[in-house]
């Protein structure tokens, strides 16, 4: 039986702390600055280095970031009774472990909307949300920054969220953020297009960045199955998706899948599960993602979708930046790149 499934894990409340060596020493009553510098190697064209995948960890670890989202919500139950139904209503929470990645150095990042929801929240009466806590931590390091969610589409299944410059810490220890690295996306053209001039290879490299499993965060690599597949929903709407063979777990909602020159060319959003079916995992297109970004920023995003932090309709627009580049081929001056405001 076939089955799709999300790539977010959802964990009980008592289990979210997990042992980690902690990145950085904190001082009782002192301001901790946090630097996350962009680790860099030096420039490269050509694949055929045997460590070409650890040239893409080196860059993307530093802008790969792991996700735990703590989730407070309400909803009402009908019952039988006496003379009738009465309604009641309920009030839960919920924790997940996923995955984002930095797109400016404003501290903004993507990653799915699944991961910052209640998971089959159609199937809850009158739900809405208490609470929402977002908190995104490096590989390895047990300093977990405070996020805000800006907004967020459900059908396309990506979330805008943005890190905190200065805070608290999830434990309580006060910081500010002196550096942030980014990720670059790759920006290739929807093939369906008619000017579709740059476009995802068959067989070209991918390597798969998150948090599997909320085990913390690991590496996979692979190629591009297939630059598009598409997907029909019950309720009619069509999703285009990579097809990837770079394992995606549970856990690697929201994370990159970079190509060989470090840039993103995808979201890791979910995989096939198939008795007789391996390896094949899917990504949303940088092209969805730019669109959406873009949408977010002048106002033409669907409004009976995109939703605010409070789960209501969003009604702003917002100032944004990013990154990408055409070329296939890393440079650690971003020579190549071109930022978009």
């Amino acid at each position: 039986m076939k089955k799709r499934i999300l790539t977010g894990i959802t964990i009980a409340l008592m289990l979210t702390s997990i042992l980690v060596f902690a990145a950085c020493s904190f001082s009782v009553g002192q301001p901790v600055a946090i630097y996350n510098t962009q680790q860099t190697v030096s420039s490269y064209s050509s694949v055929n280095d045997s460590n070409v995948t650890e040239l893409v960890a080196t860059v993307g670890l530093s802008t790969t970031y792991e996700v735990t989202s703590y989730i407070q919500y309400k909803y009402t139950i009908v019952q039988s009774s006496w003379g009738g139904y009465t309604e009641h209503e309920v009030t839960n929470s919920t924790a997940s472990k996923a995955t984002a990645f930095a797109i400016n150095e404003d501290g903004y990042l993507i990653t799915n909307a699944h991961v910052i929801c209640l998971e089959n929240s159609s199937q809850y009466n009158n739900l809405s949300y208490v609470s929402r806590s977002v908190y995104i931590n490096l590989a390895d390091s047990s300093v977990q920054l405070p996020c805000d969610i800006i907004a967020y589409d459900e059908t396309l299944d990506l979330a805008l969220i943005k890190v905190r410059e200065s805070g608290t810490t999830y434990d309580g220890t006060s910081y500010e953020l002196k550096d942030f690295a980014y990720s670059v996306f790759f920006k290739h053209d929807d093939p369906t297009a008619e000017n579709a001039t740059v476009k995802l290879n068959y067989g070209e490299f991918a390597v798969a960045m998150g948090n599997a499993n909320g085990y913390g965060m690991s590496v996979t690599t692979g190629v591009v199955s297939a630059p598009l597949r598409i997907f029909e929903e019950l309720d009619g709407t069509l999703t285009k998706a990579i097809q990837t063979d770079a394992t995606i777990n549970p856990g690697n909602s929201g994370g990159p899948l970079f190509n060989a020159y470090c840039a993103v060319i995808g979201v890791n959003s979910f995989k096939i599960v198939e008795d007789d079916t391996e390896n094949m995992g899917y990504a949303i297109p940088t092209y969805v993602v730019l669109d959406f970004i873009e949408s977010l920023k002048d106002g033409t995003y669907d409004k009976q979708t995109t939703m605010n932090a409070q789960g209501t309709a969003y009604q702003e627009t917002v100032s944004v930046s990013y990154y990408y580049t055409t070329e296939r081929a890393y440079s650690s001056t971003g020579a190549n790149v071109t930022k978009v405001n």
